[in-house]
């Protein structure tokens, strides 16, 4: 189960006993969204224990023929007994919104930025060759790190890029389904791990020791076992390399 899937279910029924559902809750991130839908769940029940004072029976009293002065009063009495209700529903639609918005968006600029720079150079994703490591080598040496070779080996492409006035490596490998791309920032930072996506394309926003990390691949794609791996294979020099 990814973690679409998996939010999917948090919002049906955080609950379920579903095999996959469970399995996915050894994830300790996943896990950690499991509990923050169940916190918003207990404050929503609370929510909506709050009494409201518009009482519908009221409405029986409103005179059905009554003249102009007397409609505008009972005009803003109504007003009056309605707002509560309608204060209420806005509270739930505004929690709604702060909540969904908190566990599905991530860092808005970034994740634009990236999808942007992967739309406006969709070229180097369909590269079939691989990529040299007489090229990679002085180009990760820059950005001061390591990628090991079970990923190199399905490395396609590799170069430099600027997304939001920070440098980004920009590499695309082979992924299950299709090409990935892999943005590493050194020096940018994000709360927490976050999703992103556009059209055919999904991915995860994370931060990966100094720096943030961004995977992108098709929809059909399994971001958390890329995630895994990628934090694996996405090693700083050591003061010897370096």
């Amino acid at each position: 189960m990814n973690e679409i899937e998996f939010r999917k279910q948090c919002v049906i029924d955080p609950n379920s006993e579903d095999e996959r559902f469970v399995e996915a809750m050894q994830d300790s991130e996943l896990h950690k969204i499991r509990e923050e839908y169940l916190d918003f769940d207990a404050q929503l029940k609370d929510a909506m224990r709050l009494q409201s004072d518009f009482d519908p029976e009221s409405l029986k009293l409103i005179p059905q023929e009554m003249d102009e002065e007397h409609a505008k009063e009972e005009s803003s009495w109504f007003k009056s007994a309605l707002r509560p209700a309608y204060s209420i529903a806005a509270s739930f639609v505004a929690a709604m919104v702060v909540v969904f918005g908190l566990l599905l968006q991530p860092e808005p600029a970034l994740s634009e930025s990236m999808m942007d720079h992967l739309y406006d150079h969709m070229e180097v994703t369909h590269i079939r060759t691989k990529f040299p490591q007489q090229k990679l080598r002085p180009l990760l040496d820059e950005y001061g790190i390591r990628i090991s070779e079970v990923l190199t080996e399905r490395m396609r492409h590799a170069s430099k890029c600027e997304l939001e006035n920070l440098t980004s490596l920009h590499i695309v490998f082979d992924g299950e389904s299709g090409p990935v791309t892999l943005f590493f920032m050194p020096g940018a930072e994000v709360d927490r791990a976050s999703m992103m996506g556009r059209e055919q394309f999904h991915g995860i926003l994370f931060q990966h020791g100094d720096g943030a990390v961004g995977i992108i691949g098709v929809m059909d794609e399994q971001l958390l076992p890329l995630k895994d791996e990628v934090e694996a294979s996405l090693v700083p020099l050591t003061p010897k390399e370096a």
